[in-house]
């Protein structure tokens, strides 16, 4: 048997990081600083008589969520008026929206769909990604106080810009 310089029997587990499961989660976050990003989507198809004053009362309902409307677009063919909607409502009033327009008397609901996408893995690695970005600004700060040449400074800098830029990015 040839030594390759590991005693295989030595306890390697203290070399590796781990987190305690009940207080940290997999991106070593503590429980109650992680929140599940999620994204729900509705598309809901529905038809009025009164379609100016049913887009006013969604408009108002709207408001009212502290929603707004990312894209709109209205189109009016051969007497058919439709009125495609994008809005954006905070997550913890999208439910008193739903029930508000469900709700309308004046409007026929006549398909709806929901779906949700779960962001968490993008999210917190921007998050990590971010940081890191951030840790390296301030190692080359640390460095151009230090520097001891101008050329040195100027190289330096240019790194500067380019992490902040990449930091504004998020």
């Amino acid at each position: 048997r040839e030594n390759s310089g590991i005693d295989a029997d030595k306890n390697l587990s203290n070399l590796i990081p781990t987190f305690n499961s009940s207080t940290t989660n997999s991106y070593g976050l503590n429980n109650e600083d992680y929140e599940q990003k999620l994204i729900r989507t509705i598309i809901m198809s529905v038809e009025t008589e009164q379609f100016d004053e049913v887009i006013k009362d969604v408009e108002k309902a709207l408001d009212q969520v502290n929603g707004y409307i990312g894209t709109s677009q209205l189109n009016n063919d051969s007497g058919d008026r439709t009125y495609h909607i994008e809005m954006r409502i905070p997550k913890d009033r999208l439910d008193q929206f739903l029930n508000e327009v469900d709700g309308m008397k004046e409007l026929k609901i006549r398909r709806k769909h929901e779906s949700t996408e779960d962001i968490s893995l993008n999210y917190y690695d921007s998050l990590e990604h971010k940081k890191s970005l951030e840790v390296e600004r301030d190692r080359i700060l640390a460095l151009i106080e230090n520097a001891d040449s101008l050329e040195y400074v100027v190289q330096l800098e240019d790194k500067l810009s380019e992490l902040r830029y990449q930091i504004s990015s998020y």
